[in-house]
């Protein structure tokens, strides 16, 4: 059987799609760690229940201009963090 992963994107909190395949990610974490107020409660949800695109090598920063791009990006240069799947897809 494959192993596949499809990356959930969030920028805010939402209804939380997680199980063995779906794997919630939080896009632009990079600039969201900057612009919201960390004691807030949408802050606290996405740190608390998401991964980040900004760990290891990443380019969350650049979530502007990239969008949900970064989370494959992501995905792709922290293959291990997911298990090493043969197929990733986005959603």
């Amino acid at each position: 059987m494959n192993n596949v992963k499809l990356l959930v994107c969030y920028h805010k909190p939402s209804f939380l799609l997680k199980d063995e395949i779906l794997t919630p990610i939080h896009v632009g974490r990079a600039l969201a760690k900057k612009r919201m107020d960390h004691e807030s409660k949408n802050y606290k949800w996405l740190m608390e229940h998401l991964i980040g695109d900004d760990t290891g090598e990443n380019i969350s920063e650049k979530n502007g201009s990239y969008n949900e791009m970064t989370s494959l990006y992501w995905a792709w240069k922290n293959y291990e963090k997911l298990g090493n799947p043969d197929y990733i897809g986005l959603m």
